[in-house]
């Protein structure tokens, strides 16, 4: 699924552990996700396996891309890991979030808002 030009793409990073609150997301965003997972080639499979559980609705909207690494991290790669979840956005607005922060509306009631303050600031 690609996503039309006013779409805004949610770009999340995350480690394995916390992979599960990426459905959270999918769930109230309702548009397109760009999610980068750090794991460690250990803990591949538990990560194929919450991923092939989700629905047909996660698969359509959510680009997962897995950076994996021989051994556990000292300090987490915040910044290649928001990096690689920008890198293949479509649309031309990002919406860059940690995975453990929420989003308060859905991508829709964020494009109202954006549309009503554009409009606002144009009067």
């Amino acid at each position: 699924h690609r996503p039309s030009e006013d779409d805004i793409t949610l770009a999340l990073q995350c480690d394995v552990s916390r992979v599960g609150l990426l459905l959270g997301h999918a769930k109230r965003w309702k548009g397109p996700i760009s999610v980068a997972i750090l794991t460690t080639v250990h803990d591949i499979e538990k990560l194929t396996s919450i991923i092939s559980a989700a629905n047909s609705e996660f698969v359509r909207s959510v680009d997962i891309h897995v950076a994996t690494t021989t051994e556990a991290w000292e300090h987490y790669p915040i910044n290649k890991m928001r990096n690689i979840a920008l890198s293949d956005v479509e649309s031309k607005w990002v919406f860059v979030l940690d995975i453990d922060e929420d989003t308060i509306f859905s991508m829709s009631e964020y494009k109202s808002e954006i549309n009503n303050a554009i409009s606002k600031n144009s009067e």
